[in-house]
């Protein structure tokens, strides 16, 4: 909603705030209000990002992660996940995919969630295997 009784051109695109008469030619009151625009605007829809979704194990018979990266080389990724494990991870499988892919499959999953994004070996691994 627009303030009111403020011209377009007097308030701030993406914050609403107005502006003084000096500084009417200008879109955003800063350059946070800037930053936060060009992100959204080059954000894809909400959930539509590409990438890999892994599958994670901890340990031989732990619990399995399953997570979504943008990078396809997910190397990284078990890295910095390992860097906070203390049991070692593996990778038992990828597909590519969105992120609603990877929201589909918690919600699939949601029965034998342990915590956050991992779950119980028996299920996921059952059908990654099928």
């Amino acid at each position: 909603m627009w303030p009111t009784g403020v011209p377009r051109e007097r308030a701030c695109v993406e914050c609403r705030k107005t502006f003084s008469a000096l500084v009417q030619r200008q879109r955003f009151c800063s350059g946070t209000c800037r930053a936060r625009a060009k992100r959204r605007r080059d954000r894809p829809e909400n959930g539509l990002r590409t990438g890999v979704i892994y599958f994670l194990q901890q340990g031989e018979d732990g619990p399995v992660k399953i997570g979504f990266s943008r990078d396809s080389n997910i190397k990284t990724r078990i890295r910095n996940l390992q860097c906070g494990n203390p049991t070692k991870l593996f990778l038992r499988g990828t597909i590519m995919g969105i992120e609603r892919d990877e929201q589909a499959l918690h919600r699939k999953y949601q029965a034998y969630r342990m915590q956050g994004e991992w779950f119980n070996t028996t299920a996921v691994l059952r059908e990654l295997d099928s």
